[in-house]
């Protein structure tokens, strides 16, 4: 009735907003119910039957639809997606601007998106509004800290990551919140200045006062212990986003599917955390990584799943300590992340979100004091790889996991 009052609105006013019942009133009162006012009343009644119908189509599709894990067979991986790609979102907010001065943006939330416990749909307090470059470091980092919120590392639950320009400068695992920031700020703390923080447990005092001196944009957490906000709001420009969860800790990172605009349509993808079996895992050089190592090498995979290709990321324990985002040459992600790491690299684990094509990767790490190695492997030099590895002594080993990120 909605949708055939709307196609009717030459004839017909449909009012299916309840904030439009006064103003509609109001028209009716005055009897200037112009065409132009009918078309607008029209035009949200689409949208209204548009974002309904497409709740139900995605509702349906994951209630009917065969979910299969991942597989091999291209016709099994096809009904992980959606035939027909429908979305519908309300725009919450204009942006001020895009990426730069010249966009335009706004922000829009999903119908389907709970109440608090999502970036969009976080208490922000604090600061100025959120820019659109602030919620896409701030999905990027918040991304990050849930795939570390895992019950995988009992014995260091709390996760904090640090994220310039969609890019983690550092990531770690602590027994305390305030152990996990430290570590974490050591990674790049030159990157950090004017960065977005994520915690995975409400935000401490002792946490806030070491926080204090540094310029940040954001901090994000799932609460925060009382007296906090106010200690962190003391910086007039910081935002602070207060992103729910049940326990009071962040969920682990839920399989999505998330979409990317191309010319003439889109390109669609699962987006969820790898599923490595370690004990598949293939050591391949004379020299095995020990168990301190491989616990490092799951933590260094994890932070490199999230970084853009080609990613470099050096690792002591369960912290990194250098991390070489984004390059169009893998041996240059080594050369950044040894320099940043410096003195910290000597005995690290490096971790690479694909096969190492040449052995000057290998030569790098070395050089670095990088003491054991994991990637994919696959590559057509895998042996010259492993020989060299082995002529200087670094374990590794191989997934057969690539962890590509564009």
């Amino acid at each position: 009735m909605v949708r055939a009052s709307a196609k009717n609105h030459v004839n017909v006013v449909i009012a299916c907003d309840p904030n439009d019942y006064q103003s509609v009133l109001g028209e009716l009162q005055s009897g200037d119910l112009s065409l132009e006012y009918r078309r607008k009343l029209a035009l949200k009644a689409y949208e209204h039957t548009a974002t309904y119908d497409s709740a139900i189509a995605n509702e349906l599709a994951s209630r009917w639809v065969g979910l299969p894990e991942k597989s091999d067979n291209t016709e099994e991986q096809s009904r992980r997606l959606p035939k027909t790609m429908t979305a519908a979102a309300h725009r919450m907010q204009t942006l001020r601007y895009g990426e730069n001065s010249h966009q335009a943006a706004a922000l829009y939330v999903s119908p389907e998106a709970p109440d608090g416990e999502t970036l969009v749909t976080a208490l922000v307090e604090g600061g100025k509004a959120m820019s659109y470059n602030n919620y896409s470091d701030a999905d990027a980092t918040l991304r990050l800290c849930r795939s570390l919120s895992t019950d995988e590392w009992p014995e260091t639950p709390h996760a904090c990551v640090i994220v310039k320009h969609n890019n983690p400068c550092g990531a770690a695992l602590g027994r305390t919140q305030l152990e996990a920031y430290e570590a974490a700020l050591a990674s790049d703390p030159e990157s950090a200045f004017g960065s977005i923080i994520c915690v995975n447990e409400p935000a401490t005092m002792e946490f806030a006062e070491a926080l204090a001196p540094l310029f940040l944009e954001v901090l994000m957490a799932p609460g925060y212990e009382d007296g906090v906000k106010e200690v962190l709001m003391k910086k007039k420009n910081r935002r602070i986003l207060t992103i729910t969860s049940p326990n009071d800790r962040l969920a682990p990172l839920p399989r999505k599917t998330v979409r990317k605009p191309i010319e003439g349509g889109w390109l669609i993808q699962t987006e969820e955390a790898p599923v490595i079996d370690w004990s598949k895992a293939k050591v391949v050089t004379e020299v095995a990584p020990n168990e301190e190592q491989i616990a490092s090498m799951k933590f260094a995979v994890r932070v490199c799943e999230q970084v853009k290709s080609n990613a470099i990321v050096m690792v002591q324990g369960l912290a990194t300590v250098g991390i070489g985002p984004g390059q169009t040459s893998r041996v240059e992600a080594v050369r950044i992340a040894a320099r940043r790491a410096g003195e910290r690299g000597k005995g690290c684990v490096l971790a690479s979100d694909a096969f190492f094509p040449f052995k000057d990767g290998i030569e790098q790490a070395a050089e670095a004091g990088a003491a054991a190695i994991v990637h994919p492997g696959g590559s057509i030099r895998d042996q010259e790889v492993i020989d060299e590895a082995n002529a200087r002594g670094i374990a590794m080993l191989f997934t057969g996991h690539r962890l590509f990120r564009h």
